[in-house]
């Protein structure tokens, strides 16, 4: 499958899990007639478009399955990035993919969602991850045009 159908299709499926979240989530409560469209004026005006930066992880030149103590070592050290970056509030979501049996020794590993002012800033926080400076992940970088606002619950 060539690269960009693959980013396509992993880009599709993030606004497919949004939108069934959305599906499945309660309707808020209906305000009452009079604020009903003063209310909808506003979401209206309320909802834009603006950049975040997908990184998508691919398997590296040191990519292995096999679970050694360096591995280990980079895995943990990986998780620790993941957690600080959340905490200091410029990843809105991280996770792994499952590529399956017999993927490509490239094949997409997980995906980094970055809230920050720029691409460059996006590519160092993504370079910055001990498994993509252990060789055991690649990165790429894309911008991504997402809805404004878009987040964890709590944050």
């Amino acid at each position: 499958m060539p690269r960009r159908l693959r980013i396509a299709l992993i880009l599709a499926s993030l606004g497919c899990t949004a939108g069934a979240c959305a599906r499945s989530c309660p309707p808020p409560a209906q305000p009452a007639p009079a604020e009903r469209s003063a209310t909808a004026a506003t979401a209206k005006r309320a909802f834009s478009m603006r950049p975040y930066y997908l990184a998508l992880l691919r398997r590296g030149p040191k990519w292995t399955a096999e679970q050694d103590q360096e591995t280990r070592r980079v895995s943990e050290a990986h998780m620790a990035h993941i957690e600080e970056m959340a905490r200091r509030g410029v990843l809105v979501v991280a996770g792994p993919f499952d590529p399956g049996p017999g993927a490509a020794a490239d094949a997409p590993a997980g995906l980094f969602l970055f809230d920050v002012e720029n691409r460059e800033r996006a590519v160092e926080l993504a370079e910055s991850d001990p498994g993509v400076k252990a060789g055991r992940f690649s990165v790429e970088v894309l911008t991504w045009y997402g809805p404004a606002g878009l987040t964890y619950d709590g944050r």
